[in-house]
């Protein structure tokens, strides 16, 4: 199990309490054939920061009922993610250098395949209506979503694409690098 040690203030206490469960990998249901790839071209200013953008998006959402479970509906989410990954399989693939000894830093492709998505399945300790009326709520929403930089020079071993869901608060989490 893992802890959010993010330290953003007010909120930090609320904060230090999520906790990572489980991660997974979710594949499309079937391989790619012929396996595709996309090329990226980062530009003359190639720098982390390039690696480091993305586009974080937060759902909140109540319960339909008691009985609902957080542990369904990260598995629905993994079942049907797998099925969506066979139409749009560069989401599930990797950034892999294509210069020559990977040494040409600014030319990258997307390969389609490689690794999967991440699926973070998290507990947040605070219920869904107090978190709505979080006043710090603007400094909260974006650290409730997982994510991690891209690697470099290793990129091939970093996902694109994260999907959370916190199982308490029925918060779901997309993460997704902007490069891709």
């Amino acid at each position: 199990m893992a802890y959010c040690n993010e330290n953003i203030g007010v909120a930090h206490d609320f904060l230090s309490n999520l906790q990572i469960e489980a991660i997974q990998t979710v594949m499309p249901m079937k391989q790619t054939d012929p396996r595709i790839s996309r090329r990226v071209l980062i530009g003359e200013n190639s720098g982390s920061d390039n690696f480091q953008r993305r586009f974080h998006m937060v759902f909140c959402y109540n319960k339909a009922s008691e009985t609902d479970s957080g542990w369904m509906v990260a598995g629905w989410i993994k079942e049907s993610l797998g099925k969506a990954l066979v139409e749009k399989p560069l989401l599930a693939g990797r950034l892999r250098s294509i210069g020559e000894n990977n040494t040409n830093y600014g030319e990258f492709e997307i390969v389609s395949n490689d690794f999967g998505v991440r699926l973070i399945e998290a507990e947040m300790p605070m219920n869904f209506d107090d978190f709505i009326h979080l006043k710090e709520k603007k400094n909260v929403e974006g650290q409730l979503v997982f994510w991690d930089d891209i690697h470099e020079p290793n990129t091939q071993y970093s996902p694109l694409f994260y999907v959370q869901v916190s199982h308490t608060t029925f918060l779901f989490g997309l993460n997704f690098h902007v490069m891709s």
